[in-house]
């Protein structure tokens, strides 16, 4: 089954990076689950997004509000029951971003990052 734009539009492209930096299946689960989200996300607009994590801690992010606790549910079955805390702490993080930013601001901020890191390597 071919992929049409509108199933890829919320991917990373190669000149974003991978959400995960591990590849394969992982990152697969993420890019799921970052999908998931933003069609969660574009499908309630005003959203009332609440929660938090903890300093130095990765891999718990905890959903303060109803619907960032519906958000999680949306990201969370997307993965299908392999979600790391990472994962999860990483794309709910990614979302919360991109709810207050736009997922355009979310593209510029990684692809000059990632632009960065390729410049810092070629040294």
């Amino acid at each position: 089954m071919s992929e049409t734009v509108e199933e890829t539009k919320y991917r990373h492209t190669p000149d974003m990076g991978e959400i995960s930096g591990f590849g394969g299946a992982y990152e697969q689960c993420c890019q799921d689950m970052l999908e998931a989200g933003m069609k969660w996300l574009g499908s309630h607009k005003n959203a009332d997004l609440q929660g938090h994590s903890y300093a130095n801690i990765t891999g718990i992010f905890e959903a303060d509000s109803e619907d960032a606790k519906a958000l999680e549910r949306a990201v969370l079955d997307a993965a299908k029951g392999e979600a790391t805390g990472a994962m999860h702490h990483t794309v709910m993080s990614r979302l919360f971003f991109i709810a207050k930013n736009g997922w355009e601001k979310y593209c510029a901020e990684l692809r000059e990052q990632e632009a960065k890191e390729s410049a810092n390597a070629a040294e």
